[in-house]
């Protein structure tokens, strides 16, 4: 299937005799089958039955959409749709996705958005889904649209690269690449590439996830740096070298075309240049870390972190909460370009007993170590001397304690 996009549908919806898809049998509402093209409903971007009545109709199921499962298919191209059937021709690639309940109205939404300028064929075949329809109603429907990309639809950006810092240890773990608006996902992967020194793509320099590893809005990108060459000891590394070496100039590059859910792509393909320093081989020390706690009642509670704490499990893994009952505090947190803070601001007024910031032991540091683990440690009798023992906290979370107008 071509690069699958959220868009506009520039035409009614409409069967294939150019009719709507639905019918009114004598004063009763028949279903009808329409792509919702208004982008201010939750819905848009799905293919919409409705009304329909169906008792034993699941709320949810995952489908491939094909008749002879569900009675719900939706597949690429125009095709001299059948008026009993919901056949199409093997040469139309089926588009996969998820069938949903809700109320009276049973919505197809597609695993990867439907693309611009792209034709499909819907077809439900009432009977299989067990619809209690009126009378004249027709058992099939059928449905032929082409979404539009819009022309006031902007160019996607990178809009953050994590690190921010120019420098990365040589035994980095991973990169967020944050884009400004959502993205298609699909084989991500053939266009981001890391760039070595000689000005050539290093090989396998990160883990391989086709369609990448994506956040829920599909605007924040993962990479995960192979550990294999990251790892002393184990067999790619032995093999193929590290991904990353000291001294070392690196650039991250997205190559186009990367298109974003609107239809449209990068203007022009994105770098940022890293230079590699020593690894990092020991974990956070949180008698390194200081709060700053300002007197006002509405003000922020800030931890500072001894070095760079990767920013997305910052704000997944520290809380502030009430000392007293473990309540959390509501209100908003964030934390710095460099991951080096976390702040937190109350919706209320801080309350005058004493609270609690706490962090999660998960939080790592750039090179994936935490408090409690380190991620790549050499043992045995040839082992260098390092700090690699794990502080005393391992296993429990960080707890620092605090009161308005008093700082730790």
């Amino acid at each position: 299937m071509a690069a699958a996009v959220l868009a506009l549908c520039g035409c009614a919806a409409r069967d294939s005799a150019g009719t709507d898809a639905g019918v009114n049998a004598g004063g009763n509402a028949a279903a009808q089958l329409r792509y919702i093209d208004d982008r201010t409903s939750e819905s848009f971007g799905t293919v919409q039955l409705g009304p329909f009545r169906s008792p034993t109709a699941p709320a949810s199921a995952s489908a491939s959409a094909s008749a002879s499962s569900e009675g719900f298919s939706v597949w690429t191209g125009a095709a001299a749709l059948s008026p009993t059937s919901c056949a199409h021709p093997e040469s139309q690639a089926t588009v996969l996705g998820r069938l949903q309940r809700h109320g009276e109205t049973l919505r197809f939404r597609p695993r990867l958005p439907f693309a611009a300028g792209t034709t499909y064929s819907a077809c439900v075949d009432l009977r299989r889904l067990g619809h209690t329809q009126p009378q004249s109603q027709r058992a099939v429907l059928q449905l032929t649209f082409t979404p539009s990309s819009g022309a006031a639809s902007a160019a996607p950006t990178v809009s953050e690269v994590w690190p921010s810092s120019s420098e990365v240890p040589a035994n980095l773990l991973r990169f967020y690449i944050t884009f400004s608006q959502p993205m298609h996902t699909r084989s991500i992967s053939e266009h981001v590439q890391l760039i070595g020194t000689d000005g050539t793509p290093i090989a396998d320099a990160f883990v391989d996830i086709p369609n990448g590893l994506w956040d829920a809005q599909a605007r924040r990108l993962t990479l995960f740096v192979h550990p294999g060459r990251i790892k002393r000891g184990v067999g790619p590394r032995t093999v193929q070298g590290p991904v990353l070496t000291t001294g070392h100039r690196v650039t991250l590059r997205i190559e186009r075309p990367v298109l974003a859910q609107n239809g449209l792509g990068l203007a022009q393909p994105f770098e940022r240049h890293f230079t590699v320093i020593d690894a990092d081989r020991a974990s956070p020390d949180p008698t390194a870390w200081s709060l700053r706690m300002p007197l006002a009642a509405h003000g922020a509670v800030t931890v500072d972190f001894d070095e760079q704490l990767d920013r997305a499990q910052l704000m997944r893994f520290v809380t502030a909460h009430h000392s007293d009952t473990g309540e959390a505090i509501p209100g908003s947190a964030q934390t710095s370009l460099d991951g080096r803070s976390w702040s937190f601001t109350p919706r209320e007024p801080w309350p005058a007993t004493e609270m609690i910031v706490e962090v999660q032991p998960l939080v790592e540091d750039l090179a994936g170590n935490s408090v409690g683990r380190l991620f790549d440690e050499e043992t045995g009798p040839s082992a260098p001397l390092e700090r690699v023992s794990p502080h005393p906290t391992a296993s429990a979370p960080v707890r620092l304690p605090f009161k308005v107008g008093r700082d730790g």
